[in-house]
């Protein structure tokens, strides 16, 4: 048997003195879970904790860990299942999603295919294809209105946004598409004054047409073409590089999921992202979120000892370049000595979940503590030589945070090439 934990925290430079060990022991929700080779979590702890949230939004220490995939997909289910959420929303583009979605309602297509389209190649991986088919199949059995749904929330792929207004054009309106499929490409695919001046044209002749759209598509899909506008418009003003106008966008499709589409979401991206970060450099999503949603979202991280991920190979841009900028097999060293990385896994359980926001209104000996940045893995899209480390303010940042001492590669569908 392994064990679950959260944790909402996360100090680091530190020793955990007994004192703060015997302080931690009673926030920590131990889950066990089942044996190889097919291992079920029993997250039930963890969903009470946030089960009242509209957003839930669970982060990962490093893309390409399949234990992290894994507990997010679980989660997922057990919030459909037990709670009534009906949207999973991913770190990618919606345009990008527009198939899976088409896979999800009416069985068009296959999953696998519709999966690679995403923009971020991390997801490509049997734990998310095993999702999308278990969505398939909990749709097969409930009606319309009950449906679930995949939405992406990310701003990278101007082609993932302009092809799904191309691709809805053609199912919605066939004979127009007909005659102005390279008219429509050049105003999609161009981001010069023109292909903008003719997006804008397009967009009022798409708003102009709702009612002939509809009789051929359904809502969700006129809407989540008009969103793709909007998308097209945040990419073509958003700075190169820019990590916060990045994370603004996203938390402003977030916003637009719950008011147009479904209120109640679980978010599946990376832990910079979900966390509420606010400093002289960033303003993450999260924290956008936490703004406007305040009490209703919750943030969850993940944290871990060492372990395989696959990621790209490298500590900084040149250094990725240099390896070839190819998802590799990835070992991360354990953290830094007495870092909060390390001081977690002095705790006696493997994988757990700590409630610190409930640990920081009733413990005093732990509030300051929380309160203080504290060195956690954070790996994100590749991993570099040293302890791939970033200190976090945890008391902030998260409402919980997972812990798992070893992770293992995620079950990559292209890795290796």
């Amino acid at each position: 048997m392994a064990f679950i934990s959260c944790i909402t925290s996360i100090p680091c430079w530190s020793q955990v003195s007994n004192n703060h060990e015997a302080a931690l022991s009673a926030y920590v929700h131990q889950i066990e879970c089942s044996s190889e080779p097919d291992v079920q979590y029993n997250l039930g702890p963890v969903a009470n904790l946030v089960k009242d949230k509209d957003i839930i939004a669970m982060g990962e220490a490093s893309h390409g860990a399949h234990e992290f995939f894994e507990i997010k997909a679980q989660m997922f289910k057990q919030l459909v299942l037990q709670h009534g959420f009906r949207m999973f929303a991913i770190e990618s583009t919606l345009g990008n999603t527009y198939s899976i979605n088409r896979f999800l309602a009416y069985g068009l297509g296959d999953a696998k295919t519709a999966l690679r389209e995403l923009d971020n190649g991390y997801w490509n991986s049997q734990e998310i294809l095993d999702l999308i088919i278990w969505m398939r199949a909990y749709n097969l059995q409930h009606e319309a209105d009950e449906h679930l749904f995949f939405y992406g929330f990310d701003v990278n792929s101007r082609s993932g946004a302009a092809y799904a207004i191309l691709k809805y054009i053609q199912l919605a309106m066939p004979s127009y598409f007909k005659l102005n499929e390279q008219k429509l490409r050049m105003s999609l695919f161009s981001n010069s004054s023109d292909g903008r001046a003719g997006r804008e044209v397009l967009k009022k002749y798409l708003e102009a047409e709702e009612a002939s759209c509809l009789k051929n598509t359904a809502p969700w899909e006129y809407a989540l073409a008009m969103r793709s506008f909007v998308n097209l418009e945040q990419i073509d003003s958003m700075p190169a590089l820019s990590i916060n106008a990045r994370d603004k966008y996203m938390a402003d499709n977030v916003m637009w999921i719950r008011e147009s589409v479904l209120p109640k979401m679980m978010l599946f991206a990376h832990n910079f992202h979900v966390a509420n970060h606010k400093n002289k450099r960033y303003k993450t999503m999260g924290y956008h979120l936490e703004k406007r949603l305040t009490s209703q979202y919750a943030p969850i991280g993940f944290d871990f000892y060492s372990g395989e991920v696959i990621v790209k190979r490298g500590g900084h841009v040149l250094a990725v370049a240099l390896y070839g900028n190819k998802n590799v097999l990835n070992t991360v060293k354990p953290p830094k000595r007495n870092s909060f990385s390390d001081q977690l896994a002095r705790l006696p359980y493997p994988i757990f979940c700590l409630d610190i926001q409930r640990a920081i209104v009733e413990e005093t000996s732990l509030r300051d503590w929380f309160h203080e940045p504290r060195l956690v893995h954070d790996l994100g899209a590749w991993c570099g030589r040293g302890h791939n480390q970033a200190p976090y303010n945890l008391s902030e940042a998260y409402d919980a945070l997972i812990y798992v001492h070893q992770v293992s590669p995620s079950k990559h569908l292209v890795y290796p090439e």
